[in-house]
């Protein structure tokens, strides 16, 4: 289960903060050979249009795309660290 955080980023001390969520995810170790967990820090965002206003895809088009983004990132960490 992830743990929610946030981060100070702004410069000018304005006090905003980026969502992030903590996750351990394993990692291949191509020294050892071995799959050892590594604690990631992934930033969370949300698709708005010009105004702020959550995007409104309607349809199912916003789980399609998730699904598909999902896709592209398991296709990924397999190329980058097959098992």
């Amino acid at each position: 289960m992830p743990q929610e955080s946030y981060v100070q980023v702004a410069p000018d001390s304005s006090g905003r903060k980026i969502r992030n969520l903590s996750v351990t995810e394993e990692v291949y170790n191509t020294t050892t050979g071995v799959w050892e967990p590594h604690t990631v820090l992934m930033q969370v965002v949300a698709v708005a249009d010009r105004d702020g206003d959550p995007a409104d895809f309607g349809g199912g088009t916003q789980k399609a795309i998730l699904e598909m983004l999902t896709d592209i990132y398991d296709l990924l960490r397999l190329a980058i660290s097959p098992k």
